[in-house]
């Protein structure tokens, strides 16, 4: 979320700038300013991935700007950028906490290269390129068609607000595509290692088209007598409760808080069919949005918590915080990396550290505090158990539970 922010906050600046309106164009020094500490934070936050969300965005409205009837042929974006204060601002920023970094470890480079290298070309695992194709829209729902319509009616339709000339519609929506495209593309094709949520940073410019075609969507609708529908949008969400209630392949914790929400849509679409028909589109917008603010709510208080098999490995990790005395190493002992980061990784204080085996540690540092699969017991002599994992995850077995354990090799035989 930081990252996302910080993306649109240079974004926005960035459009305020350069795309007129009737309050004019805002290149004002702090604007311009704020446009590079936003650049700036986006690296400090996730390295030159969130510098290329912006680089990427700008040099694209910059080639389509010029581009058709509407083309503008001027200095505007090379002026707003051309800021010295924000760019010493920026290379500060883009300096600063690499320097101390290699300082502190001159070996974190090598770590830089292998991770970002590696998430490039898919050494930690690779997805198809349609990914993002269904992950975005899925991300979106409710809202993933009000989207469409928009971009549809968007350019055409009466807006209110800063922009209304005919010539900065057409460009706020170029600007729009420029922002979301070539991200998408980047991500889909550039970077073989995917996730849901490096999708986040090019979302935003898409709100604009969801709010755009939910209002025509909503005044098309109440315009016009609606037909009683509500009987049949009861009875399929009442199959979907029984469907969800009777598929073995949901966990019975997941049952009740997906009933529950499936309980929540029902009474917040009746809400709106009933405002539909009566022609109140505030009223309509007020059930679309409360109902969609319940569930969001009601999934991460109901859906999350009987989904988050984590916790257990979460609290071990606590346990090892403040067992292990201040100042020494918590070391991480085994080979599956990826999952003990995502286990309780990172619930560990510092300083802590991943190692392959026991005979990696350096010699002279007794007792050891280390944390290890159960299955690597018979190999730790001198081993003294401090705490066990309450809980596995569904895939583990007894011998993946984890234990925090203290190791004096000194005693070992």
């Amino acid at each position: 979320m930081a990252l996302v922010a910080s993306v649109c906050m240079a974004l926005c600046a960035f459009a305020i700038a350069v795309i007129d309106s009737p309050f004019g164009l805002d290149q004002r020094q702090r604007t311009r300013l704020a446009f590079w500490l936003a650049a700036g934070t986006a690296f400090l936050l996730k390295g030159p991935i969130g510098l290329l969300f912006i680089a990427l965005a700008i040099a694209t409205f910059a080639v389509v700007r010029r581009i058709g009837p509407l083309g503008r042929r001027d200095w505007r974006i090379l002026q707003f950028l051309a800021d010295p204060a924000g760019i010493v601002c920026f290379l500060l920023l883009l300096a600063a906490w690499p320097l101390i970094a290699w300082r502190l470890d001159p070996a974190i480079i090598q770590t830089w290269n292998s991770e970002a290298i590696g998430t490039a070309t898919g050494k930690f695992g690779s997805d198809p390129f349609y990914y993002y194709v269904w992950s975005i829209p899925l991300m979106l729902l409710p809202w993933a068609p009000f989207v469409v319509l928009g971009f549809v009616q968007g350019p055409n339709s009466e807006m209110t607000g800063p922009i209304n000339e005919q010539s900065d519609r057409f460009m706020l929506w170029r600007f729009l595509l420029c922002w979301f495209v070539p991200g998408f593309l980047l991500l889909s094709f550039c970077i073989q290692l995917k996730s849901h949520h490096y999708a986040f940073p090019i979302l935003p410019p898409l709100t604009i088209p969801a709010a755009v075609g939910f209002d025509f969507f909503v005044r098309h609708q109440t315009q016009k007598r609606q037909p009683a529908i509500w009987p049949i949008f009861l009875i399929g969400c009442i199959a979907a409760a029984m469907i969800v209630r009777s598929l073995p392949s949901v966990p019975v914790p997941m049952k009740q808080p997906i009933v529950d929400l499936i309980e929540i849509f029902a009474i917040g679409g009746l809400l709106a069919l009933h405002w539909e028909r009566a022609r109140a589109p505030r009223r309509m917008k007020f059930a679309y949005f409360m109902t969609a603010w319940a569930i969001a709510v009601g999934v991460q208080s109901w859906v999350m918590p009987a989904q988050d098999d984590f916790r257990y490995q979460a609290d071990l990790a606590k346990i090892a915080n403040g067992k292990t005395p201040p100042g020494d190493v918590i070391y991480m002992l085994g080979h599956r990396e990826e999952e003990q980061e995502a286990e309780y990784a990172y619930y560990l204080r510092f300083p802590m550290k991943r190692l392959m085996s026991i005979a990696d540690v350096p010699t002279g540092t007794d007792p050891i505090y280390a944390i290890a699969p159960k299955g690597l017991l018979p190999d730790l002599s001198g081993a003294q158990i401090l705490a066990t994992c309450q809980g596995l995850r569904p895939h583990e077995t007894e011998s993946d539970r984890l234990l925090f354990l203290r190791i004096s090799r000194a005693s070992a035989p």
